[in-house]
């Protein structure tokens, strides 16, 4: 035993000594160093970046982005979009760094730490990422963040396959950090990498947008931001201001008051002199346009976006909105810049505005605005359609001045639209409800070009208004208005009275977006305040523009196949009309009304027996007929001419076909019509108040204007046999669907019995064959509907 004991000491001896930890300033000599906020170490030579992390760091905000994307709309991944904002901080545990997510929904706003505590421990965080601590001093420590800033953090892998686009994962043979974007300021440091997944199985989409359907290289950016300084003021939510509220659970809050603090997103925006009523602003909000934008496309979206400094202004404030160029040497990924930005796409697709916000107080660090570049050639695409310019003799230039004009206004109101979201704005699909003539009553709302006619000469000249709207004026001062502390609760109380006694009320997405939404006013792109009328205007121009449709359609040297390009859009063009009249039937009125000021009321929509007779002629055959000039000089596509989704759909390729281009359309309506919500909410109606229309009388001059109307002849008289289809198919899918409430599904039951034995006793083949369907789904006790039903191209966005 003595001699082993031995043995271990002289082992022990002649073990080499443990290797001391390299200091900070050892380890990154020879590296590239980049100081600011983090201090950044690059190793060219191995292709890794470092991070210095001051031991008395505390906590910051992590925004992961995307620098560079993929190029779909279908996808989703573009150039500059935002993703996570997070509250985080780095607590380290030996060699380890941990990259720990606050928990900022559940806290307890209170002095007691101890309070405070008990609500962090009752609720998980989330670790993002394990560092390896590879040196230290005695003011910070260095992680390699190299492994992190390649990994798939913005789940570029999942969205992939989400979207049916194949199944992709990160190649880290083919991933690298991007140098030139490894910078660090002040205030936030930043950092990139060239992601590249490899993967099988690529749908069409990702085919479509990259060189090798096997790989896809995107860049990835990441942003390390310092808190803001103290001093931001919270202002309270209301549900009529119009603002998106920034939300949490307050486990501090009295047991009487409600746990939910609700306060709005918003930048900070103080007076050099607060108690003026007019006062430079003591740093103005700046936005920053992509310099990529060509002209006069960028002139339009300076002129748009500057709109918002007449409601800043309305708000007491000198020049507080401003909008410059981005510097050349500027990152449009830099926190530190509010940007707007250009993105290509493979398909036209949605703009949208976001934003980097404090997650501790819902102050708007950084705005984010990406507007498709597409959006502008389908306002040209509408344009062209509604004026036929190519008129003989006259030069291009002149043939497009009108279409150029109507499409740069359109841009102008879309640059202060998505703006307004970054400043912290809600949609406001409620406002041209209480336009203006001519004008529009927030530019938060969708608008439709305004198309007036006269002569049978359709007039673009008002098709979307200048400056900004009366909604948009008092929104801001709701948000941004400088008043003292203690008159802060009563100026906002004023502003929401007096919005609401000029008529002004904001109806946000939930309530407009929905197929069976009911609200009167809240539509996508409708147009005045009579959407009836609106409707039976588009009717109008929809006919004037289906007249002049031909050869005066597409300029010279362009084949005979682009008229149907042209022709899509004006076909449909009642598409958004037709669905903001559809929800009168079984609509009901009402406001965001909170206790203590008006009273919440619901009232229905009057007369809808008569809004449905405007709503039906979408249904008629010689409406949705295509002029027979138009089909005899629409041929297939030639090669390099590919037909898309914009086009109408067709049974009959490579032709256009008339009948199915109809149905698309039909279908729409009766889509809506249908809708288990609405016919829910109109037998309910109808229940409480026998002059309102029934769900029976709803069915019966559906049928009246289709199946049991007089049968046309030629065109028309095919295209009634297919709208007749699809009322037989809807009746069926309300009697055997369980999302219909069961007294609506009896009154179908009812009248699909009825008409089968009408209809098989028609001397029709077209008649009978509709009653052998009626048959086959009773015998069935179900009804499957085929899969060849028309769907209508894509409208939205416009």
């Amino acid at each position: 035993m003595r001699r082993f004991v031995l043995l271990v000491s002289i082992c022990l001896f002649y073990l080499p000594a443990a290797t001391a930890a390299p200091t900070v300033s050892e380890f990154v000599d020879g590296f590239e160093s980049r100081s600011g906020f983090l201090n950044l170490y690059i190793d060219h030579d191995a292709g890794r970046v470092y991070v210095a992390i001051p031991n008395d760091l505390g906590e910051l905000i992590f925004q992961n982005s995307l620098a560079r994307g993929i190029g779909s709309n279908d996808i989703g991944l573009d150039r500059g979009r935002l993703g996570d904002t997070q509250l985080v901080g780095f607590v380290r545990i030996g060699d380890k760094a941990l990259l720990q997510a606050k928990n900022t929904d559940y806290r307890a706003d209170s002095d007691n730490f101890i309070e405070q505590q008990a609500v962090t421990e009752a609720f998980a965080t989330s670790v993002l990422w394990s560092f390896k601590v590879v040196a230290t001093s005695d003011s910070a420590y260095l992680i390699d963040y190299t492994p992190f800033l390649l990994s798939d953090s913005y789940d570029i892998a999942a969205t992939l396959k989400q979207r049916e686009q194949g199944d992709f994962k990160l190649a880290e043979d083919r991933s690298a950090i991007y140098m030139p974007m490894i910078k660090s300021f002040p205030k936030n440091s930043e950092l990139e990498g060239l992601l590249t997944y490899t993967g099988k199985g690529a749908g069409s989409e990702l085919r479509r947008v990259t060189p090798d359907k096997s790989a896809v290289t995107v860049h990835v950016h990441h942003s390390l931001v310092a808190l803001p300084e103290a001093g931001f003021q919270r202002r309270a939510y209301h549900a009529q201001s119009g603002y998106f509220p920034f939300d949490y659970v307050d486990y501090a809050a009295p047991i009487e008051a409600d746990l939910v603090q609700r306060t709005i997103r918003r930048h900070r925006l103080e007076k050099e002199d607060p108690s003026a009523a007019m006062s430079p602003a003591v740093e103005p909000i700046v936005y920053y346009l992509d310099p990529g934008v060509p002209e006069p496309i960028r002139s339009a979206l300076v002129d748009g976006a500057s709109w918002w400094n007449q409601a800043f202004t309305a708000a007491g404030f000198e020049n507080a909105f401003q909008v410059k160029f981005l510097p050349a040497d500027a990152d449009p990924m830099d926190v530190r810049y509010n940007v707007i930005q250009w993105v290509h796409r493979r398909t036209r697709g949605w703009s949208y505005g976001m934003s980097v916000v404090d997650p501790r107080t819902g102050e708007i660090i950084k705005g984010k605005v990406t507007l498709g570049s597409l959006r502008i050639r389908q306002d040209m695409l509408i344009a062209q359609g509604l004026l036929s310019p190519f008129k003989p003799g006259v030069p291009n230039d002149i043939a497009t001045a009108q279409m150029k004009s109507m499409a740069l206004a359109r841009i102008r109101q879309l640059s202060a639209h998505e703006i307004g979201h970054t400043l912290g704005l809600l949609h406001n699909f409620a406002a041209s409800q209480y336009s203006a003539p001519n004008e529009r009553g927030s530019v938060m709302d969708y608008p439709h070009p305004m198309l007036q006619w006269q002569d049978n000469q359709i007039d673009l000249s008002s098709a979307y208004a200048v400056g900004i709207g009366a909604w948009d004026k008092h929104a801001i001062t709701y948000g941004y208005g400088i008043v003292p502390p203690e008159q802060e609760a009563g100026f906002l109380a004023n502003l929401v009275d007096e919005a609401r006694q000029a008529g002004m009320q904001p109806i946000a997405d939930s309530d407009a977006r929905a197929a069976g939404g009911g609200h009167p006013g809240a539509h996508l792109w409708d147009d005045g305040k009579d959407i009836v009328a609106s409707l039976e205007n588009t009717f109008k121009v929809r006919a004037i523009a289906l007249s002049q449709l031909g050869e005066d359609s597409i300029a010279s040297g362009q084949p005979y196949s682009e008229i149907e390009r042209v022709l899509v859009p004006i076909f449909y063009l009642h598409r958004y009309q037709t669905e903001a009249v559809t929800k009168l039937i079984g609509g009901v009125d009402y406001q965001y009304s909170v206790k203590g000021e008006v009273p919440a009321r619901l009232n229905p929509v009057a007369d809808q027996q008569r809004i449905l007779a405007v709503l039906l002629e979408t249904l008629d055959a010689e409406f949705l007929n295509t002029p027979a000039a138009l089909l005899d000089i629409m041929p297939p596509a030639p090669p390099g001419y590919q037909r898309s989704r914009e086009n109408a759909p067709s049974l009959t390729l490579p032709y256009f076909d008339p009948v199915t281009a109809a149905e698309a359309s039909a279908e729409e309506t009766l889509k809506l019509l249908f809708n288990p919500s609405r016919l829910a909410r109109v037998a309910q109606q109808y229940a409480r108040d026998p002059k309102q229309l029934s769900v029976q009388k709803l069915i019966e001059q559906v049928l009246d204007k289709t199946i049991e109307s007089d049968r046309p002849g030629g065109m028309p008289g095919e295209i009634r046999k297919r709208v007749n289809l699809l009322v037989i198919e809807h009746l069926l899918m309300i009697a055997w669907d369980g999302s219909h409430v069961p007294e609506v599904r009896a009154i179908a039951h009812s009248t699909v019995a009825e008409l089968g034995d009408d209809l098989e006793d028609s001397r029709s083949v077209f008649d009978r064959y509709l009653a052998e369907m009626i048959a086959s789904a009773e015998d069935a006790g179900e009804f499957k509907r085929r899969d060849s039903v028309a769907k209508i191209p894509p409208g939205s966005p416009i």
